[in-house]
């Protein structure tokens, strides 16, 4: 009987024990449970001064962008059917967007801004050739081609991306025709050209002769064989650009 006792006094005592026990992993359960809580706004903190820093970094943070391109898929005739096939009589494609419009699609992608196809009120005719030919016309005479459509509100535009192909050893005339229609002052107007062998050639002489009241930048060049590098190449230009944009 004694025995019986004794046992019943260790189960109760270990019974209290394990009721301890089990009261300290409560409360040790729920001041983890608080100390993360309390401590969750600080790493939301943490993440967001993060986030306004990556803004500041971001190339021309702060600016308001256009990026204007030409490019010959936006400005050619298609048969129907036809749009978007490669031109078999040249290595130019007209694929939309084009070249240029591939560039300023990644210059976006970086900087934001907004695009803006210039593109003309006739446009080339498909034939390689014909393009040449007219193209050519148009340089040696200076034309300046009607514009298609509404210009955007260029004044109110800080930077302006300016693309284009190397045409005739220049920039389109349409491009030209852009800027003289906007009659931008004050501006910073930076051109990136998409080439043959010709590079820029004095595509940047007539831009600068077009807008004389802005300041032209560091320009970026980049041939045709160059384009599966260029992210790369836009992203370099652009890091560069901004940083000189600063001093």
């Amino acid at each position: 009987m004694k025995e019986e006792r004794r046992n019943s006094a260790g189960s109760a005592k270990a019974g209290r024990i394990i009721s301890l026990i089990c009261t300290a992993a409560v409360l040790l359960t729920a001041t983890i449970v608080t100390v993360c809580a309390w401590a969750a706004p600080a790493a939301k903190s943490v993440t967001a001064a993060q986030s306004v820093s990556a803004k500041k970094d971001k190339p021309f943070a702060g600016k308001k962008i256009l990026i204007a391109y030409f490019t010959r898929a936006d400005n050619t005739a298609h048969p129907a059917g036809n749009k978007g096939l490669a031109d078999a009589t040249s290595s130019a494609s007209l694929k939309a967007p084009g070249n240029a419009g591939e560039l300023a699609a990644i210059i976006q992608k970086t900087v934001g801004g907004e695009l803006f196809s210039i593109q003309v009120q006739h446009p080339y005719n498909e034939d390689y050739n014909k393009v040449l030919e007219r193209a050519n016309e148009e340089e040696l005479s200076g034309a300046r081609p009607v514009l298609k459509g509404p210009m955007p509100d260029l004044n109110s535009y800080d930077i302006i991306f300016l693309g284009y192909p190397n045409w005739c050893y220049n920039c389109p005339m349409a491009v030209l025709s852009f800027l003289e229609q906007a009659k931008l002052k004050g501006k910073t107007i930076l051109p990136f050209c998409v080439h043959g062998s010709g590079e820029l050639a004095k595509s940047i002489q007539s831009i600068r002769a077009a807008a004389p009241n802005n300041v032209i930048g560091q320009p970026l060049g980049i041939s045709r064989g160059e384009m599966g590098q260029a992210v790369e190449k836009v992203s370099t230009w652009l890091a560069e650009t901004a940083r000189r944009q600063k001093k």
